[in-house]
C-alpha cells in the first residue's frame, strides 16, 4: 500500500475516536444530570418551603424595605437537611453564618428583578430579567447549557403576593472532571 494511505486511515482513525470520545462524553454528562434532576428539584422545593414559610408573616413589600432585608438576612440562614447516613448536623457557630450550607448559591428577587436577600455576598448574580420566569407557583424554570459544562441557573415562583422569586445557581458541579477524562482515556484506549 501506498505511504499515503496509511497516513489517511491514522488521520481518519483518530478524527473516529475524537467523535466517539466526544459522544461518550456527552451521554456521561446527561445521564449524570439526568440521575440528579430529581434530588435537585426536591433541594428546590425544601429551598422554596423553607424561604416561604420563614417569610409567611411578611409582605413583599415589607422584604424591599432596608428592615425587611435585615429580618431575611437573620431569618434564611439555615442548614440544609442532613441525611441517615451524614449524620447529626454540626453545631451552629455563633453568629450568623457566612453562606447557606456548602455550595449553595440562591437569592431571592421581585416581579422587577430587585434582589432583595443573597445567600452568597461575593458571588455574580445573573439578572431576572434575563431568564425566563415560571408561571406557576413552585413551578421550576431550567437555564442550562446543552452539554452541563457550565452552571445551571434555576427559577422558582414562590407563593407569595407580589410574586417573588427564588433563584439558585448550581456553582459547584460533581466530580465529573476526572470522570470525564477517564471515559475519555478509556474510549481512546478502546478504539485504537
Amino acid at each position: 500500500m501506498n505511504r499515503n494511505v496509511y497516513l489517511r486511515i491514522i488521520v481518519s482513525s483518530i478524527f473516529a475516536t475524537l467523535i466517539l470520545v466526544a459522544v461518550s462524553i456527552l451521554c456521561l454528562s446527561r445521564f449524570s444530570d439526568f440521575s440528579a434532576r430529581a434530588h435537585r428539584t426536591k433541594f428546590l422545593l425544601f429551598l422554596a418551603e423553607s424561604v416561604e414559610r420563614r417569610t409567611a408573616n411578611l409582605s413583599t413589600d415589607y422584604l424591599v424595605t432596608p428592615e425587611g432585608r435585615m429580618k431575611l438576612e437573620q431569618d434564611l440562614h439555615f442548614s440544609p437537611p442532613h441525611f441517615a447516613f451524614g449524620g447529626p448536623p454540626p453545631p451552629r457557630p455563633q453568629g450568623p453564618p457566612s453562606h447557606f450550607g456548602p455550595r449553595s448559591n440562591f437569592w431571592l428577587a421581585t416581579e422587577s428583578g430587585e434582589v432583595i436577600f443573597q445567600s452568597m455576598k461575593d458571588s455574580k448574580i445573573t439578572p431576572l430579567s434575563s431568564l425566563e420566569k415560571p408561571k406557576n407557583v413552585h413551578e421550576i424554570s431550567r437555564h442550562e447549557d446543552f452539554f452541563r459544562l457550565f452552571p445551571g441557573i434555576y427559577v422558582l415562583k414562590l407563593d407569595k403576593n407580589p410574586s417573588l422569586y427564588l433563584v439558585a445557581k448550581d456553582d459547584h458541579r460533581p466530580v465529573l472532571g476526572p470522570l470525564f477524562l477517564a471515559q475519555a482515556a478509556l474510549t481512546l484506549v478502546t478504539v485504537l
